[in-house]
């Protein structure tokens, strides 16, 4: 079983590099000069707002551009490591909750295993997806379009659902051990 000291750190860490991507895209604009939208973030998107956020990313940033900066501190550093980290969050607290149930101890450890990856695991899924619409978007691989704006709304649709749904189960996991504490 993983320990509580264990488990808080890596709720931290995955806190830390959340709370670490807003004040990299408050440096990315200024350095930009241009204030964008990361399509990864908005719902109901449309070709022009993704074309606003790919002309912000092309321009000069030193001697790159937006683009290969956003890549390198979003899309292949923070946004790599946080929908994994959030994932093993989530099976991890699953995982110690469910470990105070009755009915989570008499499944055999496979299926608890199984019942904790498939609750974290979809949303990291979807999350990767759309990190590599984004990609294509910024590596010209995929002009901004009417398809690529309702691909990219459907997946952060689809990734937030998936997390709201973890959320929720790890909710329902908390307050029935809550409860079953009470009832001892």
């Amino acid at each position: 079983m993983i320990s509580r000291r264990s488990a808080v750190a890596l709720y931290s860490v995955t806190l830390a590099i959340f709370a670490a991507m807003t004040p990299l895209r408050w440096w990315l604009e200024a350095q930009i000069g241009k204030p964008y939208i990361i399509p990864d973030l908005m719902f109901g998107l449309d070709a022009s707002t993704l074309l606003d956020f790919q002309t912000a990313m092309y321009m000069p940033v030193g001697n790159a551009t937006g683009a290969v900066w956003f890549m390198r501190l979003h899309t292949y550093s923070l946004d790599l490591a946080l929908p994994a980290l959030t994932a093993l969050s989530f099976a991890v607290f699953l995982w110690r909750t469910g470990a105070q149930l009755p009915s989570f101890n008499a499944m055999e450890h496979r299926a608890k295993i199984v019942a904790c990856i498939i609750i974290g695991v979809p949303g990291m899924m979807v999350d990767y997806m759309e990190n590599f619409q984004v990609a294509k978007l910024l590596t010209h691989q995929d002009m901004p379009s009417a398809k690529t704006a309702s691909i990219l709304s459907a997946l952060t649709t689809l990734k937030f659902s998936c997390l709201v749904f973890a959320a929720l189960v790890c909710g329902t996991f908390l307050l029935a051990t809550l409860k079953h504490k009470k009832n001892l």
